[in-house]
């Protein structure tokens, strides 16, 4: 799936960006109601990259009118590279991919980004292309392997599974993803699952305990 960003959609949302002001509200108001009928893809600057996002994501939006927003992560992120030296980031939910310019992305780090979801998975590939350090997993994250009966929710820029209807999902765990005898290990656990983090931490106890990453 070639993902295109709407040049139109990508100005408008820059419409929208800035301090706040009457037209500004109005621009987001018409926005908003256009957005239920034309939602394409749009192109964004976040922390200096270009990423594409689906048409409804409201990241960019969040952080014009946050400017605090995530910012936590990027302070880890350099900490960790004093201790340790390198950054060895695990993303779980890595949604579009804009964990890796939010950590300001050095030749040493390395990346390992999990994503089950369909909407955010051909996006995230697309934000990673040419990224030789990164590797994706895409896949949601359980207790245990298992497939199971259910269908995916799109909130704005979240996702989360309602189990009982739709098609099959597949969960893997953290433990099979990381085994043992594999060498680079994560030193930060990033994760956002709307909720199933006992779930995924369940399915990660080995590489909890083997490699103590922090976890935010």
């Amino acid at each position: 799936m070639q993902i295109v960003a709407s040049p139109l959609a990508s100005w408008l949302l820059q419409r929208c960006l800035g301090h706040p002001s009457a037209r500004r509200r109005a621009i987001r108001l018409m926005r908003k109601f256009l957005l239920r009928l034309w939602s394409p893809p749009f192109e964004a600057v976040y922390y200096g990259r270009r990423l594409v996002f689906p048409g409804g994501h409201d990241l960019i939006l969040l952080s014009n009118d946050l400017p605090m927003f995530n910012t936590p992560l990027r302070r880890l992120a350099d900490a960790v590279r004093v201790f340790d030296h390198e950054l060895r980031l695990l993303d779980i939910g890595a949604n579009v991919g804009e964990g890796i310019p939010l950590v300001d992305p050095k030749p040493t780090d390395r990346f390992w980004l999990v994503e089950g979801s369909a909407t955010f998975l051909p996006f995230l590939r697309r934000n990673i292309v040419g990224r030789s350090n990164v590797t994706l997993f895409p896949t949601y994250l359980g207790d245990r392997p298992s497939v199971s009966i259910g269908s995916e929710v799109i909130l704005a820029g979240n996702a989360h599974v309602e189990i009982g209807a739709g098609g099959n999902i597949v969960f893997e765990t953290l433990d099979r993803l990381f085994p043992e005898a594999d060498g680079l290990r994560p030193n930060i656990l990033k994760i956002d699952v709307e909720g199933n983090e006992p779930r995924v931490f369940s399915g990660g106890r080995e590489l909890l305990k083997r490699d103590r990453p922090v976890v935010f």
